[in-house]
């Protein structure tokens, strides 16, 4: 009898039926060093005491809550124990008995994924397991959202990323996160280029080298752009970092359908600030106290279900206040957000987007070692 692990995550997500499923190849590979170190004894051994390996499997295009519905069999004699990650499933398998991997999920297609060698006891194994059909998902996605610009000049319109960006140093993996509101926070103090997690404050102008901890702002002369990076949760990579003009724009300058341009707000019991498209309208939702900037977040509270299905499905963006770092050290999360701009004000400083509960601004310059959230746009189409 097989052994299982249930573990229950509620994420509100959809994705179109009859993916496709596919191990990307040449991605399997043993990985030297990586060994089953799990202490509970039911990740060590089967029911007959016969020593597990570990597959690490890395998703792409697969959010968390299908992540968690992928089913796993092997052939006779194989044991499975499963454990989640943050991208990732842990797969726990009878090393002797081992010869093929069976991934399977109801909404998506099934496949068999011959094992290329023989598994050692204890021993740690790495593949990426890559959902195909989600491309082609995301580009109708994209060209549905079209009508959800976000002007930053007299003729130019943007699309806003997903989420902020985020990175593993480790897997050397970008991605946009899950959700609008969410941010990493105190997690952030591990950084290096040894950690396995995910990071989302980085030193200015950090694309080729998102795990710098300088202090010296002689590090930071020049600019590399994070949206040229390979980005795993999109199809795109044509992303770039706002100038300060542009933010400027986006905040105080826009002519909107509903002259609502931006208002603070707790998404989800999380503090930020909501941009709103230049085509939204105000029957959509009523928010309070528009385009001040000296409002408190708590002028409105907008519950999970208002944000899902009346706000963010008309084109909203959520920048939560996610803190910001100066080396080790986590500062303000959950209460002042810090957002790079792509301008340099002088050799110590550079304009970013900052914003607490009794202020807003585009228009301002922080320290260059200081580290900032980054949220992406790309040109309207």
């Amino acid at each position: 009898m097989k052994k299982y692990i249930l573990l229950f995550w509620t994420l509100i997500l959809t994705i179109p039926l009859f993916a496709q499923l596919e191990v990307k190849p040449d991605s399997f590979k043993e990985v030297p060093g990586f060994v089953n170190i799990n202490p509970d004894d039911n990740y060590q051994t089967d029911d007959n005491n016969l020593p597990f390996a570990v597959i690490k499997i890395r998703t792409e295009n697969i959010n968390d809550k299908h992540r968690r519905e992928l089913k796993f069999s092997g052939n006779a004699g194989t044991f499975i124990m499963l454990e989640y990650k943050d991208g990732e499933v842990w797969v726990y398998l009878t090393a002797q008995y081992a010869d093929y991997l069976k991934i399977s999920h109801p909404d998506f297609s099934s496949i068999e994924f011959t094992l290329p060698f023989d598994l050692k006891p204890k021993c740690g194994y790495e593949m990426t397991l890559v959902n195909n059909s989600y491309l082609t998902e995301m580009r109708e996605s994209d060209i549905m959202s079209d009508k959800y610009n976000f002007s930053v000049s007299s003729n130019d319109k943007v699309l806003f990323s997903k989420g902020n960006l985020q990175y593993n140093p480790v897997t050397k993996i970008w991605r946009f996160a899950e959700h609008q509101w969410d941010y990493i926070g105190e997690d952030n103090k591990n950084i290096s280029q040894n950690y396995n997690g995910w990071i989302d404050l980085f030193g200015w102008g950090t694309g080729d080298n998102p795990t710098k901890t300088s202090k010296n702002s002689a590090y930071y002369t020049s600019f590399i752009e994070w949206g040229t990076n390979t980005i795993s949760n999109d199809v795109n990579n044509d992303w770039y970092t706002m100038t300060k003009d542009e933010w400027i724009y986006v905040f105080e300058k826009r002519n909107t359908t509903s002259g609502l341009r931006y208002v603070k707000a707790i998404v989800n019991g999380v503090r930020g600030v909501i941009l709103l498209p230049d085509q939204w309208k105000s029957s959509f939702y009523n928010f309070n106290n528009p385009n001040e900037s000296n409002k408190d977040y708590s002028c409105n509270r907008i519950s999970l279900n208002d944000w899902m299905n009346r706000v963010e499905i008309n084109g909203a963006v959520f920048l939560p206040a996610s803190g910001y770092r100066s080396e080790q050290t986590i500062v303000c999360v959950g209460t002042h957000g810090y957002y790079w701009s792509a301008t340099w004000y002088d050799g110590l400083y550079r304009y970013i987007v900052f914003f607490g509960d009794k202020g807003l601004t585009a228009d301002i310059w922080f320290p260059v070692e200081g580290a900032y959230s980054v949220r992406l746009v790309r040109n309207a189409e």
